[in-house]
């Protein structure tokens, strides 16, 4: 089953921050792709990755998850998309 997150990350500022991040997370099990927006630092993800292993792979590449905007994963939800 497919599954949409969109994370909100801090300490990015550029475009090597943004590939960082991408990469990073598409390392995690589970997530099958991965596209951030530098503009309102949020990480739109899609997969069955666990959120504290998103999360700590962020860290690990120098940056911070500081929140989840589930507004889309709830939206693909009600419309029955998985």
């Amino acid at each position: 089953m497919m599954s949409e997150a969109v994370l909100k990350i801090d300490g990015m500022t550029c475009m090597h921050c943004k590939t960082a991040v991408e990469e990073a997370l598409l390392g995690v099990p589970g997530v099958t792709g991965a596209q951030v927006d530098l503009i309102t630092k949020q990480a739109m993800v899609a997969g069955v990755a666990d959120l504290t292993a998103m999360a700590t792979a962020v860290d690990e590449a120098g940056f911070k998850v500081v929140g989840r905007d589930q507004r889309k994963s709830d939206l693909t939800a009600m419309l029955g998309r998985n």
